[in-house]
């Protein structure tokens, strides 16, 4: 895997079939995950023709193999049927 940014005119970490995904891996308990950033995905992917995902991988577990969590835009789990009301 390549490093965020690190290769000129590439977005995102992972592209796969329709997907531009963000990766981010974090020792800490927590993650501070802010609006521009999402936002700049969003428009990264849609520029290329994909839907946009934000993965986190939590490693601040010796004990477990991490955990993980995927952050789509309201239109994407819309398009994939995922029906979900506030």
């Amino acid at each position: 895997m390549r490093g965020s940014g690190s290769v000129p005119g590439q977005k995102g970490d992972v592209s796969q079939d329709s997907w531009l995904v963000e990766l981010k891996f974090t020792a800490r308990k927590s993650y501070a995950l802010k609006r521009a950033l999402l936002q700049k995905i969003e428009w990264e992917a849609v520029s290329v023709g994909r839907r946009p995902a934000f993965w986190i991988e939590y490693r601040d577990d010796p004990a477990s193999s991490g955990e993980q969590y995927v952050v789509l835009p309201r239109w994407v789990a819309d398009e994939l049927g995922i029906a979900i009301e506030p």
